[in-house]
Order: C-alpha cells, then structure tokens, then sequence
C-alpha cells in the first residue's frame, strides 16, 4: 500500500460514512438507491464500506459522486469529506484548513427529510423526489419559531 491509498483511506471512509447516513436519512437501501442511481448495489456497498474487492480503499469517479448527489437531492459537497479545508495527510473532522470556506446545508427543513414511502417504493432513475410530508411538517412545526435550520447544532 503506497502513501497515497493510506492518504485516501481515510477521506474514503469518511465519503463511506457521509453517504450511508444520508441513504439512511432518506430512508433508502443501498438497492434502492443502486435502482435509481443506475449503480450496483454492490457500488453503493464498496462505497460505504471504503473497501474495494482487492482490499483497497475504494475510488468512486467524480460521476457517481454527482450521480449519487443528485439520486439523495443533496448537494455533491455534502458527499465530500474535508469541503472547505486544505487537503491534509490523513482527513479528520478537526483538521482546520488555512482559508475558511462556509457551505451551508442544510438550508431548508426538506433537506434533512426522508423520502415518501411512495417515492421509495415506486421511484425510477430520473424521477424527482417526493418527500413524507408529515416529517416535513414536523421538521417545519420544530423551526418555525427557532434559529434558520443551518443555525442548529
């Protein structure tokens, strides 16, 4: 293993993390999101698990990043560990970058909702989202009189 996949390993296993949290958030299996990303599920599986089928960390092209962005409605930066900060030797949470780059997401209460069973059940590859509008009420109800939703902690 050369310097550059333990370099990698680390910001791919954070990419691993990043995208099972969000395919949970939405409430998709990682065979439903292949089914509307076009990927294996054995991709999405790779992904998440940082490891490829030689026991190397895994390289996902820059497409499938997009690709699995846009299938989650998520920005591609929400995807990337490390957004906004220098790349450093191994990516931790705290490695602070030199120049500070703020991007915000969440920005609205439907970011940070799960996708309509509806949706999950009957979705193609193509097809914009439809959202369980009774969590999107209750994120909603839950902010209205707090902070802006890219304020919480």
């Amino acid at each position: 293993m050369t310097i550059v996949d333990v370099h990698w390993a680390s910001y791919g296993y954070a990419l691993g993390v990043r995208l099972k949290a969000i395919r949970e958030m939405r409430g998709l299996s990682q065979t439903k999101l292949a089914d509307l990303s076009g990927l294996s599920r054995t991709t999405i599986s790779i992904i998440e698990r940082n490891e490829s089928n030689s026991g190397t960390a895994t390289r996902p092209t820059l497409q499938t990043i997009y690709t699995l962005a846009r299938v989650l409605h998520v920005p591609p930066a929400v995807l990337l560990p490390g957004v906004g900060k220098t790349v450093a030797d191994v990516f931790t949470e705290d490695t602070p970058g030199d120049l500070s780059i703020e991007i915000h997401w969440p920005t609205q209460a439907i970011d940070v909702v799960a996708f309509s069973p509806h949706y999950i059940e009957t979705a193609y590859p193509g097809q914009i989202p439809e959202f369980d509008q009774y969590e999107l009420e209750k994120v909603e109800q839950q902010h209205e009189l707090e902070a802006p939703i890219t304020d919480r902690d």
